[in-house]
């Protein structure tokens, strides 16, 4: 039976449809997420579920009980306020009902449920403040980030990234170095607990990958995008099919 993979997903108002429903103001809301991920985790052997925000935290968790797997996706910035940090200028839109689905989720893996977990560019971010971690609120103010830009198509690499030597994901990738796009300005800082760095941007030492030092829990976050470079890097192929086939063996 192919594994079951939930994806969380982004949400919008629109502010343009204002209906008056049983005398309350009811914006239209639209949960998204770019096709790339169901597209990896269906081509690797998985079925792809994208999750919705709930309304509550029952409801989040009595669809993880139906699920094999879960990647948190990448999106809009994470309240720092889940750091114990104060948002500034740098801080871009926030999303907070998706920062509490996302919370939940974590509270149901670490406390109900172990099933694995891939965490995607904020996805990583939000799993180490969920431990304890802090952010880098703004890389481009203290660091040379090399970052994809407009006129680079999300798909080219644009920095490279150390992989520790004795980290589950080089294993996974088979490579001690990838190439890797880079689409954020948020980054981690101090690392949550029960989590060990996995790789670092070869220029900065950005972390670029987390992984959990207890190895029974397969959870690994990445900062990059690599359900985008999927068709384009067989290492990143090589980490959704083995996050499927890790899924499929807990089902």
């Amino acid at each position: 039976m192919k594994p079951i993979i939930g994806i969380t997903s982004n949400y919008k108002a629109d502010e343009k449809d204002l209906t008056i429903k049983e005398n309350e103001n009811r914006r239209k809301i639209y949960n998204f997420v770019t096709r790339d991920y169901a597209n990896a985790i269906n081509r690797s052997g998985g079925i792809a579920v994208i999750l919705p925000t709930p309304d509550s935290k029952q409801n989040t968790f009595d669809v993880m009980d139906r699920l094999d797997g879960v990647i948190l996706s990448g999106g809009n910035d994470i309240n720092p306020v889940i750091c114990k940090q104060c948002v500034d200028e740098y801080t871009g839109l926030l999303t907070c009902r998706r920062d509490d689905q996302e919370l939940d989720i974590l509270d149901y893996i670490f406390q109900k449920r172990s099933i694995p977990l891939l965490g995607i560019c904020r996805g990583m971010q939000i799993l180490n403040a969920y431990l304890g971690g802090s952010l880098i609120m703004n890389i481009d103010k203290d660091f040379s980030h090399q970052q994809s830009q407009n006129k680079i198509p999300r798909y080219k690499a644009v920095h490279s990234v150390d992989i520790e030597k004795d980290s589950k994901l080089r294993n996974i990738l088979n490579s001690d170095k990838v190439f890797v796009n880079s689409i954020h300005h948020q980054a981690i800082d101090r690392i949550g607990k029960g989590l060990k760095i996995a790789a670092k941007s070869s220029k900065d030492k950005i972390v670029e990958a987390v992984e959990m030092i207890d190895d029974k829990n397969h959870i690994i976050g990445v900062q990059w995008h690599p359900e985008i470079m999927y068709g384009f890097d067989e290492s990143f192929k090589n980490l959704f099919v083995d996050f499927v086939k890790t899924c499929k063996s807990n089902n």
